[in-house]
């Protein structure tokens, strides 16, 4: 029986397109760093290279840890401020100029309305998004579909995960932090990559949220559909 139920984010909880939103999240945040005399370009291509680095961590130190040794090293010379008041002001953007990209996401209170009678039904509710980002930033997100980090019992970022999708090990980190059996979880995503394969191969059920598609594969066969199918799916799995 299904107890716990993963979702991710962008894409699934957040109706919207990810590609266009990286970008506009990249324009807004190159305009706030500009004022503090950056080169925009450059910062832009530094964040990547560090965000592709995070992507590849292992488990020896925290997402967080990770992103700011590389993006420090990368911009060794070049930082106007120490590492601790960099940080302050990337927390600065997500507090405030981040709401801006709000304009890139559907808010029809669909997502919203779902969470909320999964939890009175009874499901443990997870936000299992690629910890890439402060939880800053990951609130500000759900607060754009009417959403608290207090609704799920773990939401994860960048200070609380050492691993990042679709490495198996994001999974396994969770199912060990909540001491969650994998067969009694459901992981509801967009993304086949990283979303539904590596949960699948530890055992963890799956659900392909096709809405806004990544990575569609025509050897899934998998159960998939919108978020009507998805509380249909779990209607069956009652029984």
């Amino acid at each position: 029986m299904i107890k716990h139920i993963l979702f991710d984010l962008d894409g699934t909880l957040l109706k919207m397109d990810n590609k266009a939103f990286i970008d506009y999240y990249f324009q807004l945040l190159g305009k706030k760093m500009a004022t503090y005399g950056y080169d925009v370009k450059e910062l832009v291509k530094v964040i990547w290279m560090a965000t592709m680095e995070v992507l590849k961590n292992d488990g020896t130190m925290t997402n967080r840890e990770r992103f700011f040794l590389v993006f420090c090293k990368d911009m060794d010379g070049k930082l106007h401020a120490p590492k601790e008041e960099v940080e302050r002001v990337f927390n600065e953007f997500y507090d405030n100029e981040f709401d801006e990209a709000k304009v890139m996401v559907k808010r029809d209170g669909e997502s919203g309305r779902i969470v909320q009678k999964l939890k009175e039904e009874g499901y443990d509710l997870i936000v299992a998004t690629s910890p890439v980002f402060p939880r800053v930033a990951v609130e500000k997100r759900l607060s754009w579909i009417g959403l608290k980090s207090e609704d799920f019992s773990l939401v994860t970022t960048y200070e609380n995960s050492t691993f990042c999708k679709p490495d198996p090990a994001y999974y396994k980190e969770i199912l060990m932090k909540l001491n969650l059996r994998p067969d009694e979880c459901l992981m509801v995503g967009n993304d086949l990559k990283d979303d539904l394969y590596p949960a699948l191969s530890q055992g963890i059920k799956g659900f392909y949220l096709n809405t806004y598609p990544i990575n569609d594969d025509d050897q899934y066969d998998g159960p998939k559909g919108d978020f009507s199918d998805l509380l249909e799916y779990l209607e069956k799995e009652k029984i």
